[in-house]
């Protein structure tokens, strides 16, 4: 579950720890990231499609290489 979530984009994690973690309704998560609630609802189906999609696929992004000074390479 959790490299399936570390897969998703900073968008997606977003949308899933307002909804998931938080416990927030969808009215305030839709206040907290700026959008109206039909937008948040729309964000969250798809972010929950595609943590779905990298739990039945087990795709993850490869690993980033460190460099020396101890920072992901871009």
């Amino acid at each position: 579950m959790a490299a399936a979530f570390d897969a998703l984009g900073e968008r997606d994690k977003e949308v899933l720890r307002l909804a998931l973690w938080e416990e927030l309704p969808a009215r305030q998560a839709a206040k907290v990231l700026g959008c109206t609630t039909a937008t948040f609802h729309v964000r969250l189906y798809r972010a929950r499609t595609r943590l779905r999609h990298h739990l039945t696929t087990g795709t993850t992004p490869a690993p980033r290489a460190l460099t020396t000074l101890g920072r992901a390479d871009a």
